[in-house]
């Protein structure tokens, strides 16, 4: 899957079910969304969940972590690398 298509998949995602409430903010690939407010504990656990249906993964518990969920180029690394490792499986 191309890297352009998970991060726009991810980014309206968020927009639709994290910045609906304010349209006005911009979401950088390199926003932090833990940081900013954007995401919070909950909102970890539905992105987590978005991502595993979305992408057919499932996250080990030792995934579920900022380095890898904190930004839309963060997601989309982590999400590739995933995606790669399946296909060459």
């Amino acid at each position: 899957m191309e890297t352009s298509t998970i991060t726009s998949t991810i980014s309206e995602f968020i927009e639709r079910e994290f910045l609906f409430r304010d349209p006005d903010v911009e979401l950088e690939l390199d926003t932090n969304l833990i940081k900013t407010g954007i995401v919070d504990s909950v909102g970890i656990l539905r992105l987590v969940s978005f991502l595993e249906n979305e992408f057919d993964l499932t996250f080990a518990p030792t995934e579920v972590r900022p380095e890898n969920l904190s930004s839309l180029n963060a997601m989309t690394r982590f999400i590739g690398a995933r995606l790669d490792d399946r296909s060459s499986a």
